[in-house]
C-alpha cells in the first residue's frame, strides 16, 4: 500500500531504514503493558485504580520528555540520543520482568515512557538535516506507518509470549527485541558517515516571525483537536484487550487477536491520506 521508495541514493535509503526500525521497535516496549492488562486484572495481581496509574505515568512522563528532547535534541548529536532513548527503553522493560512489584513497575515503566520520547524529536531532526524537503516530506508519510506496524508486532510478540509464559515475560521478550535495535542502530549508522546533525540556528526574530506566522494562520488552533485526538487514540490502545476481555468474557489471546485488527485501519487511514495529498 505504500511505496518506499523515492530516496536519493541507498545512503538515504539506509537512513530512513534504520529509522523506520528504531521508531517501530519502540512501540513494542510501548503497548506491550497494555496486553498485559487482562492478566494484571483477572489474576489480582493489581486493582484497576494501579493499572491506571502505571498507564499514567508513562503518558505523563512521555509527554514531558517530548518537551526536553526537542530542547536538548539541538545540543547533542541526535544519533547517541536516539540509542540512548532505544537502549534504556530496553533495559526498563527487560528490568520489569524481574521487578514487577507495583512501585518498581509504576517506577520501571515512568522511565520507560522517558526514555522513549527521546527518540521521535532526533529522528525528525535528523530528517531535517540528511534530506531536502521534499524527500522530507517523502520521509514523513512513510514514517507514519510505523505506528500501526509497531503496534501490530507488540500485539503479535506480546501474544505468543503469554502462549507459553506467565504475563511477565513480555516484558523481557520485548526488550530484548528492543536491545537488539538499539544495536543494530548504533552500529549501522557508525558505517553512514551522518552529517554533524545541527540545522541552521534561527535568530531570535525568525522565531518570532515562525510563532507569528503560526498564529496569524490559525495553525495554533490545529493543536485542539491533535492533543484531543491523541489522547482519545492512546486510552482507547492502552485500554481495548482489556474492553475485549471484561465486556465480552474472551480470554487475553482472543482480545488480542481483535485488538490488532484496528492498526490495519490506521495503516489505511494513512493509505488514503497520502492519496488526496497526490491529488
Amino acid at each position: 500500500m505504500t511505496d518506499f521508495s523515492g530516496y536519493n541514493s541507498k545512503r538515504d535509503r539506509n537512513i530512513f531504514f534504520l529509522c523506520f526500525l528504531a521508531y517501530s521497535a519502540t512501540y513494542i516496549c510501548r503497548l506491550n503493558y497494555s496486553c498485559i492488562i487482562p492478566q494484571l486484572n483477572s489474576l489480582g495481581i493489581m486493582n484497576e485504580s494501579k493499572i491506571a496509574s502505571v498507564s499514567s505515568a508513562f503518558f505523563v512522563c512521555y509527554g514531558l520528555g517530548q518537551i526536553v528532547s526537542g530542547i536538548i535534541g539541538d545540543r547533542i548529536n541526535t544519533r547517541y540520543m536516539i540509542f540512548f532513548g532505544v537502549f534504556f527503553s530496553s533495559l526498563s522493560n527487560i528490568l520489569i520482568c524481574f521487578l514487577n512489584s507495583y512501585p518498581f513497575l509504576i517506577t520501571l515503566w515512568a522511565l520507560n515512557g522517558l526514555f522513549q520520547s527521546l527518540v521521535w524529536s532526533p529522528i525528525l531532526k535528523l530528517a531535517s538535516v540528511e534530506y531536502d524537503s521534499k524527500t522530507c516530506d517523502k520521509f514523513g508519510m512513510h514514517m507514519s506507518v510505523t505506528v500501526p506496524l509497531g503496534t501490530v508486532l507488540s500485539y503479535g510478540v506480546s501474544l505468543v509470549t503469554m502462549i507459553f509464559l506467565p504475563w511477565k515475560y513480555v516484558f523481557l521478550t520485548c526488550g530484548l527485541i528492543l536491545f537488539a535495535v538499539s544495536l543494530i542502530w548504533i552500529f549501522a549508522t557508525q558505517k553512514l558517515d551522518l552529517h554533524k546533525n545541527t540545522p541552521k540556528s534561527e535568530n531570535s526574530v525568525q522565531i518570532k516571525s515562525s510563532l507569528k506566522t503560526l498564529v496569524l494562520t490559525g495553525t495554533v488552533i490545529l493543536l485542539v483537536p491533535i492533543i484531543v485526538q491523541g489522547t482519545l487514540k492512546d486510552s482507547v490502545t492502552q485500554w481495548v484487550p482489556e474492553f475485549f476481555s471484561s465486556q465480552f468474557n474472551s480470554n487475553t489471546s482472543f482480545s488480542l487477536l481483535l485488538t490488532m485488527l484496528l492498526p490495519v485501519v490506521n495503516v489505511t487511514g494513512a493509505f488514503f491520506a497520502k492519496k488526496l495529498m497526490i491529488n
